[in-house]
């Protein structure tokens, strides 16, 4: 399934704000009836998986950032 520019511009937007509804057809140049029939169709076809939401650490009271690094040494 090839994306269109439409397509590729509702991913994008979708990216910057995954609440957006009536304002993404506007911001992306479609009505909303077709609009939505593509994000049902993009995620229909894997290319959305899911939404997420996107926490305010210092707002949670969480100031520590760890970085991890695990190796493998195991070879099969």
């Amino acid at each position: 399934n090839k994306l269109d520019r439409y397509d590729l511009n509702i991913l994008a937007e979708l990216q910057r704000d995954a609440t957006l509804s009536i304002e993404l057809a506007e911001r992306i140049g479609l009505s909303p009836s077709p609009c939505s029939r593509r994000v049902k169709q993009l995620e229909d076809d894997g290319y959305i998986t899911g939404q997420v939401a996107l926490l305010d650490r210092r707002q949670l009271g969480l100031t520590l950032t760890a970085y991890v690094l695990i190796l493998s040494l195991i070879h099969i």
